[in-house]
């Protein structure tokens, strides 16, 4: 096993990387710091915008800290993660994970989704980046109806 200091590329401030398909980015990501691996980033104080086609922001990802995988676009976020749009839904976790190919957050552990209407916690859920298509694996406890 290799140590730190043979894997470390490089410390970065001020880190920002964007995904993106036939031209058009479909998220950016900033952070104010990375660490660049191999084939990963380890970045701290997250900020990730997904974008829509007309580059316009829909939603947005903040935590602590995280992982983006370079070959595949998939990231980790952990600690005190939160995903808003824009004002109108949030949902908090300790950790969520997005996977690039497929487009969807995914959430395997506890989560709290707020709605203007809804407040629910739970254990397990999917969503894609606009927060239209959320499924609700398993729901612990809340208020409002839960129409999906």
């Amino acid at each position: 096993m290799k140590n730190t200091e043979e894997t470390q590329k490089v410390s970065v401030k001020d880190f920002t990387i964007s995904e993106s398909i036939s031209g058009n980015k479909n998220w950016i990501l900033f952070a104010d710091s990375a660490i660049v691996k191999d084939t990963s980033y380890i970045i701290y104080g997250v900020r990730l915008n997904f974008l829509s086609e007309n580059k316009d922001t829909i939603s947005k990802l903040f935590s602590d800290s995280g992982v983006v995988f370079e070959n595949s676009g998939n990231l980790t976020a952990l600690s005190n993660v939160k995903v808003i749009l824009s004002d109108t839904i949030k949902i908090f976790s300790d950790s969520l994970k997005w996977d690039n190919k497929s487009g969807k957050i995914i959430i395997e552990g506890n989560f709290k989704y707020i709605s203007m209407s809804e407040e629910i916690e739970g254990e397990g859920m999917e969503s894609d980046r606009f927060l239209k298509e959320v499924v609700i694996k398993k729901r612990i406890k809340g208020k409002g109806e839960y129409k999906r």
